[in-house]
């Protein structure tokens, strides 16, 4: 596992010109993340000068006896704290500059799209196409990649699955047949993936009574939304939102080490979206440890995904609430922010460990992974070194 331990030790706090940043400790690596995204995207074309410096190392914004135009790794900067990470495709690894540019910086990767089903295995009367997804894959671990897959069941991209017209015993067998065949090759191998978001966006943006997680799952029946074909599927002679439960079992049983996410968005916003994933989190995990004792307490749903689309109008107290509400929940919670059409970002947030803590999130925030995910990544790449080193707690 990737999973790394932040220097505890640096807990000054810094301000950047136009953010004045919260003082309690929780939320310093919060708001650094935060002020990093909102700046990159006031500087979509700017190239600042990057400091060839640890972070450890960094007095406001200079480090000693380095020349302002050596440009320093990311991941090299923040090995002790997080990992830093892209998305990529097949076509990054035929760009000998590209590539040699994202192992440069990056240790961690995310298939843009090669592990989704429209990608991997469109057509479910014909065999999986592996080929494209187990070359780039094998090559990335090659070169020393965290790796995680996305996403094994959603309601788009994934026009073959289920079929039309299935019921609940032909779509359960369905959804068996694919994550068992999915998750299962990327298992083990040159090309075993460290990480599966199992099920994506599969709740209602705004559920009217968020503790009942059933009726907010897009379903059909409620189509405000684009809806789960699973779901409808499941529906037709069970209950559609089983499909949830037993897309986590089938691919705790296809990838017994990987880490399984649940991934959503819109959520740091909505409360009552985030209530309403916890809920369905808690219940489900609840019921894993009761069906499956001999896991030992090992949770089935292991980590929550927020995919932030944020920018200057987002509110860090209603971020914070989320992030307290999945926390309590005892999972890994990864933040993905997006704040600029070519550059994203995102963060992982660990409970239980022993680096920050406030009185408002009681249990404690380990950042772990910031990923920087950008299709033209040579324009922005010394702006994010810069900011980087410039924000570390």
């Amino acid at each position: 596992m990737y999973h790394q331990t932040p220097n505890n030790k640096k807990e000054g706090i810094k301000v950047m010109k136009g953010m004045t940043f919260f003082k309690k400790k929780a939320r310093n690596l919060l708001t650094y993340f935060l002020a990093l995204v909102f700046t990159l995207s006031s500087f979509p074309t700017t190239v600042l000068p990057v400091i060839n410096a640890s972070a450890a190392e960094v007095v406001n914004g200079k480090a000693p006896g380095t020349s302002a135009k050596e440009v320093v790794s990311l991941k090299e900067v923040y090995k002790d704290h997080f990992l830093i990470g892209n998305t990529v495709s097949p076509a990054d690894l035929t760009n000998a500059a590209k590539y040699d540019f994202m192992k440069f910086h990056y240790n961690a990767l995310t298939p843009e799209n090669a592990t989704k089903p429209d990608s991997i295995w469109s057509n479910p009367t014909r065999d999986p196409s592996f080929t494209s997804a187990d070359n780039m894959l094998t090559q990335v671990k090659a070169d020393g990649f965290y790796t995680i897959g996305h996403a094994l069941a959603w309601h788009n991209q994934s026009a073959g699955w289920p079929q039309s017209d299935q019921n609940y015993t032909e779509a359960r067998a369905s959804l068996k047949r694919y994550i068992s065949t999915i998750a299962g090759h990327y298992s083990q191998g040159p090309y075993k993936l460290n990480t599966w978001d199992v099920v994506n966006e599969a709740m209602r943006d705004n559920p009217e009574n968020p503790t009942d997680w059933r009726n907010a799952l897009r379903s059909g029946i409620q189509p405000t939304e684009r809806p789960s074909r699973w779901f409808e599927a499941y529906a037709n002679g069970g209950n559609g939102w089983d499909y949830i439960y037993d897309a986590f079992l089938f691919a705790r049983e296809a990838a017994p080490d990987a880490i399984l996410y649940y991934n959503d968005f819109n959520d740091e916003e909505l409360a009552n979206k985030a209530i309403a994933i916890a809920s369905m989190v808690n219940e489900l995990n609840e019921r894993y440890a009761n069906e499956h004792p001999e896991v030992n307490g090992r949770k089935l749903i292991e980590g929550i995904g927020i995919q932030g689309h944020y920018n200057l109008r987002l509110n860090v107290d209603n971020l914070e609430e989320v992030l307290k509400v999945y926390s309590e929940t005892g999972c890994e919670i990864s933040i993905r922010a997006s704040a600029h059409p070519s550059i994203s970002a995102s963060a992982t947030v660990k409970p239980n460990s022993n680096c920050f803590r406030s009185s408002i999130i009681e249990t404690t925030v380990n950042w772990q992974c910031l990923t920087v995910m950008n299709s033209s990544p040579y324009q922005n790449i010394q702006v994010v070194s810069s900011l980087l080193i410039q924000i570390v707690v």
